[in-house]
């Protein structure tokens, strides 16, 4: 039998071909695909890692955000004299005389007029939750029974940091929600009106500035 020299090499490649690989080349191959998975993996959970902390940051802010409107509606609706930190949260009472006075703290209490009813508000911070009670405009004695609603939780406020500030000079009240997260950009955090953002590597800082109603001479004890 005649065989050209392509021949020959055709069924060497054909020959190789059908052989498949050595046990040396499948080693090989194994060790390379066992090192690529040991850089992979840690990469990709990284990433998801990351994806996670973003969207959980994300939905913390938007709902520190919708609590914070909520926060400023009720302060706006008061007048100075009617908004107050109180020296009790547990006890049902008026703002003292002259309602709204410098200072800070974590408890704000105040008696809003929205729709036209006047009630008494009370946001308070318990643990890293921000919850709000109320009770009649007319309860004005006696212990607060009425049960916390949390509006906003992940807070990371501390004494150092307290949610309320008031301000007596200018009759205002500012209002400042540390939230739990790791937020890379302040443009993130959609800002409102009079509202700041700050960012720290695990927290987001949402400020606001709210200014009561001037002091009127209706009392507390029923009107407002």
């Amino acid at each position: 039998m005649h065989l050209t020299f392509e021949s020959v090499r055709a069924r060497k490649a054909r020959d190789v071909a059908e052989a498949g690989w050595t046990l040396v080349e499948l080693m090989v191959a194994m060790g390379v695909a066992s090192i690529a998975l040991v850089l992979v993996v840690p990469v990709i959970t990284s990433v998801n890692v990351v994806v996670n902390s973003g969207a959980s940051s994300s939905n913390a802010t938007a709902v520190a955000r919708n609590g914070l409107r909520q926060l400023t509606a009720d302060i706006g609706s008061t007048n100075a004299n009617n908004v107050c930190i109180p020296s009790s949260p547990t006890t049902m009472g008026v703002c003292p005389a002259g309602g709204i006075a410098s200072g800070t703290g974590s408890t704000l209490r105040v008696l809003t007029n929205v729709n036209n009813v006047c009630t008494w508000v009370q946001w308070s911070l318990s643990g890293n939750a921000l919850s709000q009670q109320t009770w009649p405009s007319t309860s004005v004695s006696g212990t607060v029974t009425a049960t916390g609603v949390p509006i906003v939780g992940g807070l990371a406020n501390t004494a150092s940091q307290p949610v309320f500030t008031l301000t007596s000079s200018v009759n205002s009240v500012d209002v400042q929600l540390v939230v739990r997260g790791s937020m890379r950009d302040s443009n993130s955090v959609s800002s409102t009106a009079n509202t700041s953002a700050g960012t720290g590597s695990q927290t987001v800082s949402l400020q606001t500035t709210v200014n009561v109603l001037p002091s009127s001479p209706i009392t507390p004890s029923g009107a407002c």
